[in-house]
């Protein structure tokens, strides 16, 4: 069992969670030490690859494709057929464990729980009841200072950025991107992934909060396109430090209950997560959170955005009361999205006109409620606001888009730029948008009469892509220079061969006639002297960087039988006449 990381990438776990990871995946294992004096700084891995792979391979094969991408690659573990987990350190066995033992997760443990009854979701004073308040609350606040605070733009594989619509203001509530494939290939198969989680719902009632989590995070890759049959998710929880205190160990019960539940009604399994029960610091506790991951696979002409499109366009909701009403709501949604009939979509976090106000902004496309009966405030997890291109007679239809920039919901009406100014506010202090200062933009200008044209015309440029211990994008700048036409070849640069560390340099050197000299001897009076042609560079991994292939014009036992070192001249062209007058008029003796 080999473990494989790219060369200045980060580790961040523990070697003892290395053993529980390769354990659980193979069950009979021998652990060396070899891997556990190692520890990883931080840095960035290559675009496209894990930073960590575990794969069973026999013990004689040596990962070489890692050490040509430049991986580092230890031997951790090997799969034996007897039924223990055995685990050296220092040529001492330090565990020795059998696998029924293993199997029985240890000493049977015990916990008092208590859950309490659920609470409804408070309501403030300050709870939205207009629009004004809805676009000024924390809530419904725009991200955007925090969300580009980050590079969303790496990798040529995006189907959504983070903004929609020609204002760039509409938020996605998904991420969407093509499955990597190599410089040349191409794929319409992509993934879409999006999250669930209310901290007001949770700290109210985590059984509830939990279960609206997992049918929000459904409900946004349902909105963006995706099938929820094909929906897999994974769990993120955090909670106050449990103690010996049953109500404390009631609220992750009650929180893993309710999303439990919610799989079961979905069909949708969870394949992995992480837990943490350490959110206590003196007398501060989090609060109750579970974050819900959705994730499922769907083509990139499948994808439907955030952003309102069109005016007269009608906006639908697909909702329901029970989970069967819910999941027939979104399979409708799904065939009316397939059939092309939704041009944009959002799922409901904090209520109806925060749904119509976000779907506004991106092209900024105006809003008119068809109904005032409708709780616009209210949470609906799990629901889907739809702006459809054909009216549908029997789906409950709330509004129509307008040419107007404002949104209107009965007697409460506000201009979209209004709205977008008072949304910008909430959190600009904290992660701003705006530098505070503009300073002064100088202007260079360069004017010339005649551009000159290169006197070597090539149909098809060549192109050298370095590949640098971590960085990325390489893959996509490949493909780029061969869509543009170009001759484009990546050149991995690797660790120095002897010491696995800094930069080896490597030089490729041209083909053609070349000779050889080397000098020695205890009085350096004696010399080596040949010729021959240098055919091609190699690339082996276990030499120096620089390597070269030559067929020599003599035989070549003299480097196999004495050779006077190991480090020979090497001169492009045939020197042999002069190199070999000047040496023999020095007194120099020649070894062949």
């Amino acid at each position: 069992m080999f473990l494989l990381k790219r060369k200045g990438i980060s580790c961040k776990f523990l070697f003892s969670e290395y053993c529980i990871l390769l354990f659980r995946a193979d069950r009979n294992l021998h652990f060396s030490n070899s891997f556990c004096k190692r520890s990883f700084k931080n840095g960035l891995g290559r675009a496209g690859q894990k930073d960590l792979i575990f794969r069973p391979v026999p013990c004689n094969e040596k990962p070489a494709a890692a050490q040509a991408e430049n991986l580092e690659a230890y031997r951790v573990a090997v799969v034996t057929e007897s039924p223990r987990m055995v685990m050296h350190w220092r040529g001492q066995t330090v565990a020795d464990l059998s696998r029924a033992f293993l199997d029985t997760n240890g000493a049977v443990k015990h916990a008092s729980i208590r859950v309490e009854a659920g609470k409804k979701q408070t309501e403030s004073a300050c709870a939205p009841c207009t629009l004004r308040d809805m676009a000024g609350s924390l809530k419904s606040a725009s991200r955007r200072g925090l969300t580009e605070r980050f590079d969303s733009t790496v990798g040529s594989f995006s189907l959504l950025m983070p903004f929609g619509g020609k204002t760039q203001r509409s938020p996605s509530q998904a991420m969407a991107a093509l499955l990597p494939v190599l410089p040349g290939e191409k794929t319409a198969q992509g993934s879409v992934m999006a999250w669930g989680c209310d901290p007001d719902a949770l700290s109210a009632d985590p059984y509830t909060g939990a279960h609206s989590a997992v049918y929000t995070s459904v409900a946004k890759i349902v909105a963006a396109g995706a099938d929820y049959h094909k929906a897999y998710l994974t769990l993120q929880e955090f909670f106050e430090k449990l103690r010996n205190e049953p109500v404390r160990w009631g609220k992750p019960f009650a929180a893993l209950l309710g999303a439990l539940d919610a799989q079961l009604e979905l069909g949708a399994a969870a394949i992995g997560g992480k837990d943490s029960m350490s959110g206590t610091f003196l007398d501060h506790d989090v609060p109750p959170t579970l974050i819900s991951f959705a994730v499922a696979p769907v083509l990139a002409s499948e994808i439907v955005t955030t952003d309102f499109k069109k005016a007269g366009h009608g906006v639908y909701l697909f909702s329901g009361e029970t989970a069967e009403e819910q999941k027939s709501a979104w399979e409708r949604f799904t065939v009316l999205a397939r059939a092309g009939k939704a041009a944009s979509a959002w799922a409901v976090e904090n209520g109806l006109a925060e749904a119509v106000m976000k779907m506004s902004l991106g092209n900024e496309v105006g809003f008119a409620a068809a109904s005032t009966a409708l709780d616009w405030y209210r949470p609906m997890p799990g629901a889907i606001v739809a702006e459809l291109t054909e009216e549908i007679p029997d789906a409950v239809c709330i509004g129509i888009t307008t040419a107007e920039k404002t949104i209107t919901i009965g007697n409460d009406e506000a201009s979209i730029s209004e709205l977008l100014a008072l949304n910008d506010s909430v959190l600009e202090s904290v992660y701003p948008t705006k530098t505070q200062d503009a300073g002064t933009v100088v202007r260079f200008t360069c004017e010339t009469e005649k551009r000159a044209a290169p006197a070597v015309k090539v149909a098809r440029p060549k192109a050298l892509i370095p590949v640098f211990p971590g960085t990325n994008c390489e893959y996509d700048t490949h493909r780029a220079l061969l869509e543009a036409g170009a001759d484009a070849e990546q050149f991995i640069i690797r660790n120095h061969f002897e010491t696995e560390s800094g930069i080896g340099i490597q030089g490729i050197l041209p083909a053609g006639d070349v000779t050889i000299v080397k000098c020695g001897g205890e009085c350096l009076d004696e010399y080596y002297l040949g010729t021959g042609t240098l055919t091609e560079n190699t690339n082996y991994i276990n030499m120096c960087r620089t390597q070269v292939r030559i067929k020599m014009n003599a035989p070549a036992e003299y480097f196999l039988r004495n050779p006077l070192g190991n480090h020979h001249i090497m001169l492009h062209g045939n020197y042999e006449l002069m190199l070999d007058e000047f040496l023999q008029s020095n007194g120099c003796k020649r070894i062949e």
